[in-house]
């Protein structure tokens, strides 16, 4: 799972970045950006679900909070003159790596929640 969302953050973060580009206008600007973050929520849903023995919401739902994270400290980093000192960029960085990898704590709790329900019942079949 770690693999499958590194490769599409990867692909889809440069993706998005190479489209806003081409953005001219503030409002299209943020159009376009809306549409790409809309469209990563459904994309890494979609390649996350099958990792996940959840249902798709609750997977969107995964995948809706770890992009609004990023998306957060991005607006945070770009949009705010917050960035200009290095101890602020430290500590906003660090918080996102906390999120990030409470996300995949999350994802590996559910993993263990989901084969421990699952060899509950092979043993009972037996």
């Amino acid at each position: 799972l770690f693999f499958v969302v590194s490769l599409l953050n990867l692909i889809l973060n440069p993706l998005m970045n190479i489209w806003l580009l081409y953005a001219k206008y503030r409002e299209t600007y943020y159009f376009v950006l809306a549409l790409a973050e809309v469209a990563t929520i459904l994309i890494e849903s979609v390649f996350i679900y099958p990792f996940i023995k959840e249902k798709y919401l609750k997977v969107l739902l995964y995948s809706l909070i770890a992009n609004a994270a990023s998306f957060l400290v991005g607006f945070i980093l770009s949009f705010t003159p917050i960035y200009e000192t290095v101890k602020t960029v430290y500590i906003v960085s660090g918080v996102f790596i906390v999120i990030y990898l409470l996300f995949y704590l999350f994802i590996f709790l559910s993993f263990i929640s989901n084969y421990k329900k699952n060899s509950n019942r092979c043993d009972s079949g037996n």
